[in-house]
């Protein structure tokens, strides 16, 4: 199998190249990635990855593309822009590289004969805030960011028609690695409890959001891979919870930590999957991720 991995030198990318090298199931891996986040620590590390080639370009440098997707049987799309919180300020962005970068993607991808799988992963963002949300609800997304990975979504279904088309729809994204997202609000608690032994909430506390582990984010994207499954649509969602639930967890974790409100009374939408409890068992991935966080700190 030959896969081809765009942003594949990220948070995701880091976890998912690993993971395709321990289970050895291509014979070459090719990584493309324009550095943007300066993800030099995907190169390091004790661990050889095996028939990796690594292009340094731009989802919307389509020669370099072109040339990168090549004989490639497996497609995997990670490379998109995104900032949090989510807003209409980045539009250029979003409209450049999560919309127009994957539709170049698509569009050389349905060209190559070769290519068997194409995997899109996409956001939750593509519901937008709502109290009740479900798998199977109609997208409805009310920013730019979630706007634009639906449009992503939409090019990626076209090509069902040409090769098994995957979508996997991923929650807010947390867990050590060393390519790890700050702009991720598990992860930055986290790192600024350790590290400063504070961190600050924005707004009442109460909106609800979505989280899901890089590692369960990976093995959807391996299963993708592997499977034998057509094209599809699918969640990946660990758990539901509101940021006081965390900052409670957080801060009876390290009762020391210190918190504080900045516009305590402004209420902000909430994005809620009933179906996705916070139950017994998420705490101790919570609880994995502090103690992990803190072996790899140097504090």
């Amino acid at each position: 199998m030959k896969i081809l991995i765009t942003g594949g030198a990220g948070y995701i990318g880091y976890q998912l190249v690993r993971q395709i090298n321990k289970l050895d199931i291509a014979n070459e891996i090719r990584v493309y990635d324009n550095l943007s986040r300066a993800g030099l620590p995907f190169f390091t590390g004790a661990e050889k990855v095996k028939n990796l080639q690594f292009i340094r370009a731009d989802i919307l440098d389509t020669h370099a593309l072109k040339n990168a997707i090549n004989d490639i049987d497996t497609v995997v799309h990670l490379a998109a822009f995104v900032s949090q919180p989510y807003n209409h300020l980045q539009n250029l962005q979003y409209e450049q590289i999560n919309r127009w970068g994957s539709l170049n993607l698509a569009r050389l991808a349905r060209e190559i004969d070769t290519i068997k799988k194409a995997i899109y992963l996409s956001s939750s963002a593509v519901y937008g805030f709502r109290e009740d949300i479900h798998a199977g609800d109609e997208p409805t997304p009310n920013n730019a960011y979630g706007e634009s990975k639906y449009q992503g979504e939409m090019y990626f279904s076209l090509l069902k028609d040409h090769c098994s088309s995957h979508i996997i729809r991923a929650g807010n994204v947390f867990g050590y690695n060393p390519c790890m997202r700050m702009d991720s609000v598990l992860n930055s608690w986290v790192f600024r409890a350790i590290v400063e032994g504070k961190f600050v909430i924005y707004g009442s506390g109460e909106q609800t959001r979505a989280f899901v582990p890089v590692e369960e984010v990976t093995k959807k994207l391996i299963d993708a891979i592997v499977g034998e499954r057509t094209s599809d649509i699918e969640t990946s969602i660990s758990f539901c919870a509101s940021l006081n639930q965390i900052k409670d967890w957080l801060t009876g974790s390290l009762p020391e930590t210190e918190f504080k409100y900045l516009n305590r009374n402004q209420i902000f939408p909430s994005q809620n999957f009933p179906g996705h409890p916070l139950e017994e068992e998420h705490y101790k991935l919570l609880y994995n991720h502090l103690e992990r966080m803190k072996k790899e700190l140097v504090l």
